[in-house]
């Protein structure tokens, strides 16, 4: 049902812990995950493969060797064999019902593109404060605007992200974009029980 991309570029610290809180997702629809590495110089891909022996759900390490986060999404995408992709970066953590209330609200609704509300990975209560703020009082304001979605959780349909082309590579701020070409077609959504935390 769901391919989960994630990207990575010397990521050896922020990488097991995303594995793992996947490897806890509770009543989660299948997955698979595929970690399109950028030439990291670090032991991301050791940790990758290590993971990709003992993980619960199929895990492919993908030596893409390019950077650009634009084009390891893509190139993930390509590799994906399902038919919703959802796009991760590396030093995100997910709740343990992510999959499963993300996967379930975006099925009851038939919603193509969606992205979710982010919160801090670190106690510090000034991380915390900031990421909420923002979540709660300036992200809602500014998509009345502007159909804003982060790059750091991304939901779409393989059908979507090959209409509107994919990520724009060369650019930055590349996840705004996507959000704009796809309210070209549908307006990105919102989810509203799923969130991440980001460090």
């Amino acid at each position: 049902m769901l391919s989960i991309i994630i990207c990575t570029l010397n990521e050896q610290y922020y990488l097991p812990k995303l594995l793992d809180s996947l490897s806890v997702q509770q009543d989660a629809p299948d997955f698979e995950v595929i970690v399109v590495d950028a030439g990291s110089e670090d032991e991301t891909a050791k940790v990758a493969l290590k993971y990709a022996e003992s993980t619960p759900y199929p895990l492919h390490f993908e030596d893409f060797n390019h950077r650009g986060v634009a084009r390891q999404r893509n190139h993930g995408a390509v590799l994906a064999q399902f038919d919703h992709l959802l796009f991760l970066d590396a030093d995100v953590v997910l709740p343990v019902d992510f999959l499963q209330n993300a996967m379930a609200e975006i099925v009851a609704q038939s919603i193509q593109v969606a992205g979710t509300r982010i919160y801090a990975a670190e106690t510090h209560r000034g991380y915390r404060v900031a990421y909420a703020v923002y979540s709660h009082t300036y992200l809602p304001l500014v998509r009345m605007f502007n159909p804003v979605i982060h790059g750091c959780s991304i939901f779409v349909t393989q059908k979507l992200h090959h209409r509107i082309g994919g990520f724009k590579e060369g650019i930055t701020f590349e996840d705004f974009r996507y959000g704009q070409d796809a309210a070209a077609f549908v307006r990105p959504v919102l989810l509203k029980k799923s969130f991440v935390r980001t460090s």
